[in-house]
């Protein structure tokens, strides 16, 4: 499968991040090392550490890749890093929030997004009548990463109620969507079962 032209976040990079999109067609980006290593501790111990993904001592091209990562968040989350703002989207549907809160949080960068929190959280804050199971569900990961108090409260109490113990044992909520299956909800404890009804609470 050919892949896709080289997206230049930084023209005169001196590194090329490989990721995957969705459809699985392969994806690079251009981008500055020194940018990512100011920002990210993860990148900084990845890039600049005795590891592989440091730059080749050969004078090759220095390609990293990055594995899980899906193209269109990644991109937001490096324009962002770049100083590239007038191309970060002024809202985001809460599937691509969450992807992108996943990469800010798996390199320790959530904190870039802070000038479009109130923004993104529009669409997460949608009434949870209003969206589907899925959408509920990492709206309670949204709110969790940005620090949302008050929504964060909202889902847990939803899901909570709307969620029980099936016939083999695993949480579901609404009877569609495995909890269990689900790596991010939030705080490692938001899991636990409630016995003496048979039903599921979920609790900080």
């Amino acid at each position: 499968m050919a892949e896709e032209p080289t997206v230049d976040i930084d023209p005169k990079g001196d590194l090329f991040l490989e990721t995957s999109t969705e459809n699985f067609k392969s994806k690079r980006f251009r981008v500055c090392s020194r940018a990512l290593r100011r920002q990210s501790p993860v990148w900084e111990q990845m890039l600049f550490g005795p590891w592989k993904e440091s730059k080749p001592a050969d004078g090759k091209e220095w390609v990293v890749h990055l594995v899980g990562d899906p193209a269109g968040p990644l991109e937001i989350v490096l324009s962002i890093i770049h100083g590239k703002f007038d191309t970060v989207p002024d809202r985001l549907p809460i599937e691509t929030l969450h992807q992108l809160l996943i990469i800010t949080n798996k390199y320790d960068i959530t904190s870039i997004v802070r000038p479009w929190r109130g923004q993104w959280l529009k669409e997460a804050s949608t009434a949870h009548r209003c969206l589907v199971a899925q959408s509920v569900v990492k709206s309670l990961y949204i709110a969790w990463e940005l620090g949302d108090e008050h929504l964060f409260a909202l889902r847990l109490e939803n899901i909570s109620f709307n969620t029980e113990v099936d016939d083999d044992g695993r949480l579901c909520y609404q009877g569609l969507i495995d909890l269990d299956e689900e790596e991010y909800l939030g705080p490692q404890s938001v899991l636990a079962t409630r016995p003496q009804h048979e039903l599921v609470t979920l609790q900080l």
